[in-house]
Formats: C-alpha cells, structure tokens, sequence
C-alpha cells in the first residue's frame, strides 16, 4: 500500500514546518540510559493480498483513563499507549503494531487478515487552529490533493469534554481517474495542546465493512497528561529553564532555584520568608562576636553513591571552590579565612571580620557540597555523571532535550515529588502550560494583559510577586566615551523610568529611582529624576555620533530596548545600535558601551547587591566602575555590628554612586508564574531559592 509510505514522507516535512513556528517540544523518543540514540525509521511494508472483509471483534470500550504503562518495553497486543502523546486505546489483538519512533505517525497497525492499516498522527495545534483545520491537513497530505473533500462530518466530543471529529474522505492512487482507489475514516480529536488523529486506510469496500471496528476503537481511546521520555507524571514536575552551561555548582551562574542546587545541598538554606533553614547542618551557632560560625552536620550524611558525607568532606568542598576562584565562588567563599573539621560532624568557618551576611552566603550554590573524589580536576565534565549531595540525583542529561532528576531518598530534608524533568525551552511556555505539558511558567511581558485579565481562566492559575532586583543599563565607565560623569548623567536623564514601567512594560514592573529594590533592607524610594532640558545641556559637541547597547538574549523583555533606543535618539539625538547576546556568551566579557542587566540580590542583605555589583573588586562589576570613597564605604558595611549603622554605610554607598551614575536604574521587575491547580506548596519569595522542596502534587 504505497500510499501509506507517501504519507510519510510528506506529513513528516510538512507537520515538522509547522511544529518548528510552534512552541517547540522534545523528539518524544524515549532513550534508555548509558545506550546510544538510534534513530528509527519506518520499514518497507509487503503488499497484501485482498482478502474476504469479516467483522473485527474489540474489547469492551471504557470512558476512563487506562493503565499506567505496562512493565515490559514491549507493547501488550491489543493495547497501545503512547506516553508521550498522552493517548491509550485497546485494539484487536490479531492486528500488528509498528511505532515509528516518531509522531508522524507515532504508529501503524496492521490487520493481519485484511489490507487495513491504522494510522496514529499528531502536531500540536496553535490556540486558533481548529480540529476542520487539522483535518483538512491530513486529507490533502494523504491524498496528495488539494482538492479532497471531508464526507459525512460530524462533531462529539471526548471523555475531557473535548471537542471531537469524525468523517470520511476518499482518493485515488492511480495516474487514470477512477483508478486505484483508496479510503480512509478519521477520528481528530484536541489533548495536550496536540491534534490527535486516528485514521482507518484501507480499500473503499474493506473500510465500508469497518464502522463498528472503528467506532469501538476511537470509544476506548483514552487520554492522560503527557509524560516524557517515559518519565511518570503521577508525582513528577515538568519545568521549562534556560539549559545550563554546566552543573558545578562552584562555577554556575544559575541561582538558588536552579538545577545544581537541586542536584547539591549546602550547609544552610534560605526560606520563603527570608530565614535560615538548615540544610546538611541541623544545627549552627555564631560566636567570637560574629567571627566565628559553626555547624553540625545532620548524622550518618551520605553523597548519592553512598560515600560518607562528614565535616572533612564539607571542608574538601569548600577548599575546593575557594581553589577554583570563579566569580560565583569568589564572592560565596572570599570573607573566609579558615575552614577546618572538627570531628566527624563539626564544620568550623572563621571569617576575616565580624560579617554578619557570611551564612546567608553559605546558601548560595557555589557554596553547595561536592564529593572532591568525584569532582576531580582531570575530568573536567565530572558533573556530567556528578556524585551530589542534594535532594535529587541525575538521571539523564540530553543536551537540547532534557534533563531529569529523580528523588533522594535519604536527604536529611527530602523532596515530596519523585520526579523533576526539566525542559530546555527557556521559562516561558504559554501555550505549553495551557496545554498541561508543564507544572509551571513564566509569564513574559507580551502574555502579561491576557492573563492578569480576570476573564481569562490562566489568571486563577497565576501568582505574582516582586523580587530583589533592578534592571539596569550599565556603562563601560573605565574608558571613552562613558568615562565622562557629566555624559552618562545625561544618559541618564533621557530615560524616563515611569514611562518605561507603565506603558512599555504594561505595569509588569515599578519604575526604578534607585539602584536598591524595594524589599531589600537600606532601601529609601526617591523622586523619578527624568529631566529632559538639563540632559540636552549636558551633551558636548565632541559626542561619538553612535554607542552600542549589549542586550543579552534572556534580558529581552518587550519592546524596552526599543523605547530606550527612542528615547536617547529624541531626547539628546544620538544613535544606539543593539548588539543582542547568544546565551552562551558572556556579557562581561563583550565589548560594549551600554550593557542592558538585571541585577539581583542573591540574599537579603544590602552587601550582596552593593559590592557585587559595584565594589572595584566586585566580582559582577560589568562596567570596570571605581570609586574609592563607595570602597570604603563597603568595606564599613561589612564589618559594623551595629545594624542601624551598618545600614546607614550601604545608604551612603548608594547615594554616592547616584552622584557618579555607574549604571541607569530603569526598573524593579516583578515576578508573573502560572501553576497549576494540582501544584500545591509553592511558596511565593522576593528571591531565588530550592523551592521545589515543598512541592506536593493532587492530581485526582
């Protein structure tokens, strides 16, 4: 039946354009661990003769979810289940099965006895595509006519009071008219976001003798939520992120609420609230008036291969991060002046001062535990196959594909779900999570008015809040032309952040007069300083006639480059040229004039935001920005007990840096992430953190 193979090959280009202008999914090809991907294909099939068309017995039709997948790798015969597509039906246990490793189709089932073939397509849909559409695709791609016409239609609906379709449609093979003829009935339905399609192919006078097969087919057709790579949704999550770069944790970039801080645990943890919760410690205590931090490990710890996880090993990692010296780990680790183990279960952390803000440090992942027998410096991509010491351990990583977490057991804070599986298609996902495809996503500024409208049914599901966080474009004061104070005060004064927060952004973020958050402690709101006429003063007539903006990929938010690009252009009549950054690139690392950041408070402290950012020695200065007297400012910050003070240096810091404008605040961001309703346990914080610890599902 040649025209099956034709069908193949020209819904898989044709449904593969189309799923490439959609949101993208993985290849649902389950892959078994430590094998290599093969790539399956359909075989040639043997043309069958004509045989005598009889009746086709079915088993008992059912309305409700099937089973979950069955144990053996093989299917049962007289049942399919594609776990990916999230579809199940029973079918004569006398018919052949051939998946295709595939969606397009997913399968092929054979009569044995006739020349039937049963066909199991799917492409997901855009929200405005209907199930007529979808139909219309398939009849022209099988026929291979434009002009083949849908017969007796007719509308239903399924057992998730989806819409359905049902109908015919008939072609010709042959190159005379009239010879060859072929016929097919179709069943398409609407699930997980995907137009489902079963279609009986077969001659007209063999599928005229098939209504009660069919019928009694497409009623058992049962459907579930999706499930990847033969990873169980029944108590798993489904995440979307930005694919990390690597998973060691001391050379991350990902915060609190990424991957590796998942896969390793540090001696503390920072709640939803703000405070301290434990993490490999049960216990700690400050002493030497804030000098002298230590903590005792929970008993009998252990590294995901069973190795022993004691004070020695805590003291190995930290030594190790301090030796490697990344960004990440310089600043967790550099208040540090000794590290040592006392005993089995006590780790003792002297600092070079009295910093009260050092144990928020201890939270952050760089500061997270690593088995340094597995974590050696000859295997550099050891946290491929890394021997953690976190609530979840790696299952799998396919890079573009994804990347799996399965539960520890014996963490001494355990997870509730079993199952973590991270989707590598950035944090946003609309019409993914529509679809239950994901537990959770990010809401971009283009989706915000759709879902904070209260008749939109995403806005049950959506929770907002605000975060430790400024959006900024940073200059390159350490050379020309932004060395000058006086031109990027006027840069400065061209933006204006009110018009930004409210119009261009749509409220999804407050204007910023500052280079604190609200939120954060040291915080004092101040007059939005736009002023149009003292900016044009401040222009020389020596002015480059172009700059350019550095937007990295993940910081594009709206149309914000572009209203800031229009502003300097109308307020002081100079050209900005973007440059946008892969993510795989270093914004630091760029040339830039103008840089485009978010820049964050990892802890709730003023510290971790000021001298990150804007210290001489800052480890994520991007500007190269030096100032003596904000140093000095720092540096009394960081050692003054007494708080009231201590906050009053990191309030002089910041009024400092407004006077020399090392950076435009524009706005603080807040944070819009829809959940859905089966989630439960998600607690809302103004910063990054492990927060899929407490997450149960309900999904009856």
């Amino acid at each position: 039946m040649k025209h099956i193979n034709h069908f193949i090959l020209i819904l898989t280009g044709s449904l593969l354009l189309l799923i490439a202008c959609s949101a993208p999914l993985p290849t649902p090809t389950p892959i078994p661990d430590q094998q290599e991907d093969v790539a399956l294909t359909v075989t040639e099939r043997p043309q069958r003769p004509t045989a005598t068309p009889l009746a086709t017995p079915l088993p008992t039709a059912t309305a409700r979810p099937l089973p979950r997948p069955l144990p053996s790798p093989t299917p049962s015969a007289g049942y399919y289940r594609n776990a990916e597509l999230g579809i199940s039906f029973f079918y004569p246990e006398s018919w052949r099965l051939e998946e295709t490793g595939g969606e397009l189709p997913a399968a092929i089932l054979y009569d044995n006895d006739d020349p039937v073939e049963l066909l199991v397509a799917s492409q997901l849909l855009a929200e405005e595509e209907t199930l007529e559409d979808y139909a219309d695709i398939i009849a022209r791609i099988l026929s291979g006519s434009e002009e083949t016409a849908l017969q007796d239609v007719r509308e239903g609906t399924n057992t998730q009071g989806e819409r359905t379709l049902t109908g015919s449609f008939s072609w010709f093979e042959g190159e005379s008219e009239g010879e060859d003829p072929f016929a097919a009935q179709f069943f398409i339905t609407r699930a997980n976001g995907r137009g489902i399609a079963l279609l009986l192919t077969g001659r007209p006078e063999i599928i005229s003798t098939r209504p009660e097969t069919f019928s009694t087919l497409i009623n058992s057709l049962a459907i579930e939520q999706p499930e990847f790579f033969g990873v169980s949704r029944e108590n798993g999550l489904v995440l979307l992120i930005n694919e990390p770069q690597t998973l060691d944790p001391a050379r991350t970039g990902e915060t609190a609420s990424g991957i590796s801080a998942h896969l390793f645990s540090g001696l503390i943890e920072i709640g939803p609230d703000l405070t301290i919760e434990p993490g490999l410690a049960e216990s700690w205590e400050i002493s030497d008036g804030g000098q002298t931090l230590r903590f005792t490990l929970f008993p009998d710890l252990v590294f995901h291969s069973g190795a022993p996880l004691d004070a020695a090993a805590v003291v190995a990692s930290l030594e190790r991060a301090r030796q490697i010296n990344s960004p990440e780990s310089r600043f967790a680790l550099n208040d540090m002046e000794s590290i040592s183990a006392e005993g089995d279960q006590m780790v003792v952390i002297t600092l070079d001062g009295p910093k009260p803000y050092v144990i928020f440090k201890l939270a952050l992942p760089a500061a997270a535990v690593v088995n340094v027998e597995n974590a050696t410096v000859e295997e550099s991509d050891w946290w491929q196959r890394p021997d953690g010491s976190g609530r979840f351990s790696l299952r799998r990583w396919s890079e573009g594909e994804v990347l799996i977490l399965d539960r520890v057991a014996d963490h001494p804070n355990p997870a509730l779900v079993d199952t973590l599986t991270f989707l590598p298609f950035g944090d946003t996902g609309l019409s993914l999570f529509e679809a239950k495809l994901v537990d959770a996503a990010a809401v971009s500024p283009f989706n915000l008015a759709r879902v904070l409208d209260p008749t939109d049914p995403l806005s049950a599901n959506l929770t907002t809040q605000p975060t430790l966080c400024t959006q900024v474009v940073t200059f390159d004061s350490s050379e020309p032309p932004f060395d000058d104070t006086a031109l990027r005060l006027a840069f400065t004064l061209a933006i204006n952040q009110s018009q930004l927060a409210e119009v261009v952004l749509k409220g999804s973020a407050a204007p910023a007069t500052g280079l604190l958050p609200p939120g954060l402690p040291g915080y004092r709101p101040r007059p939005i300083i736009y002023d149009s006429a003292q900016a044009q003063q401040l222009i020389s007539d020596d002015l480059p006639a172009g700059v350019t903006l550095v937007v990295p990929a993940e910081n594009q938010a709206g149309n914000l480059t572009d209203a800031l690009i229009d502003m300097w252009q109308s307020e002081l009549g100079i050209s900005v040229e973007i440059v946008i950054l892969d993510t795989d690139s270093d914004p630091a690392a760029a040339d830039f004039d103008l840089l485009l950041e978010t820049l964050c408070a990892p802890y709730p402290d003023p510290e971790g935001f000021l001298t990150r950012y804007f210290a001489q020695e800052g480890p994520f200065n991007s500007g190269g920005f030096a100032n003596s007297e904000v140093d000095q400012l720092l540096t009394a910050g960081a050692v003054e007990a007494d708080p009231t003070l201590r906050l009053q240096h990191y309030q002089d810091a910041e009024d400092q840096l407004l006077t020399m404008w090392p950076a435009i605040p524009l706005v603080h961001p807040n944070r819009y992430l829809l959940i859905q309703p089966y989630v439960n346990g998600y607690q809302p914080a103004i910063i990054d953190r492990v927060w899929a610890k407490d997450i149960s599902l309900d999904r009856q």
